[in-house]
């Protein structure tokens, strides 16, 4: 009967839209930002993508009850499809949210600079909605003919990289170039280098002494230290994730005792790609 198919269509949006809003893993009020620290807890993934990645998988098993192809495609156009457009929306309003927080000039002492606790959560969240963003991708890359599902798949693989180059070019054109002063401190560098005494005095001081014996300049130690909290991060969390996995892996050998490799062997690589992607874009 068309008419409940229709009814069906309908009420399966409806149900999977609801799921998707009520997981948003961003809420802005005032100016605040709420993210969920799923990287600190047993999550890779924002929970809006993790809703999103199960819903679709449960909307194909639902599609394919049908084995008539011209239903099957009206499933994707009339229910999948308006869904990934929810969930862009939903991911352009969090990275637009973590870019408005990553760069607002909060004062913290006499500077404008985030607070080391501020920019690892800025920028865990950024990595949260890019693995998801990157899972919710692949989820959809999974049927064997082309349709329209892999063309919203492949809008969110540039959506993935645009949100690597924002929370990059964030970090580097705001906090760094202008907050941390980077950009004056490399205009000047042809001067103090052609003029150098053996002291880094532009700020008043000698500099600092590092490991090794080399000496920075004072308006340079600023930017090195900003630099490394984020790598370090995204080190720690790749660990972290790798940890994480191999604890699943032992404790799920017996369920596989037989196979060749675990069943999911691009699992890592799939909730890694956050802090590597971030990593990989702060280093160009």
């Amino acid at each position: 009967n068309a008419t409940l198919f229709q009814q069906w269509l309908k009420m399966e949006y409806n149900y999977a839209a609801s799921l998707l809003e009520s997981a948003s893993s961003v809420t802005q009020d005032d100016g605040e930002c709420n993210i969920h620290p799923t990287f600190l807890s047993t999550s890779f993934m924002s929970p809006t993508s993790e809703v999103f990645v199960a819903t679709i998988q449960s909307l194909r098993a639902k599609m394919k009850t049908t084995s008539n192809p011209s239903c099957q495609k009206e499933f994707i156009a009339k229910v999948m499809v308006p869904l990934c457009t929810s969930y862009m929306d939903a991911l352009h309003e969090t990275a637009s949210s973590l870019r408005t927080i990553l760069i607002a000039k909060r004062r913290v002492g006499s500077t404008t600079i985030p607070s080391d606790v501020d920019l690892q959560k800025n920028v865990v969240g950024w990595m949260e909605v890019i693995a998801g963003t990157h899972a919710a991708a692949v989820a959809l890359f999974q049927e064997k003919e082309e349709n329209d599902l892999h063309r919203v798949a492949r809008s969110f693989t540039r959506l993935c990289n645009a949100m690597v180059d924002e929370c990059a070019s964030s970090i580097v054109e705001t906090i760094l170039m202008e907050r941390a002063k980077l950009a004056g401190y490399l205009m000047r560098c042809p001067f103090v280098l052609s003029s150098y005494d053996g002291h880094f005095g532009s700020s008043g001081g000698e500099g600092e002494e590092e490991e090794g014996g080399i000496i920075i300049s004072p308006d340079f130690i600023e930017s090195i230290q900003l630099v490394g909290i984020v790598v370090r991060l995204c080190d720690d969390v790749s660990e972290q994730m790798k940890v994480g996995m191999d604890d699943t892996v032992e404790k799920e050998t017996d369920m596989y005792q037989g196979q060749q490799q675990h069943p999911h062997p691009h699992v890592l690589n799939l909730i890694q790609v956050g802090p590597q992607a971030i990593k990989s874009s702060l280093a160009k």
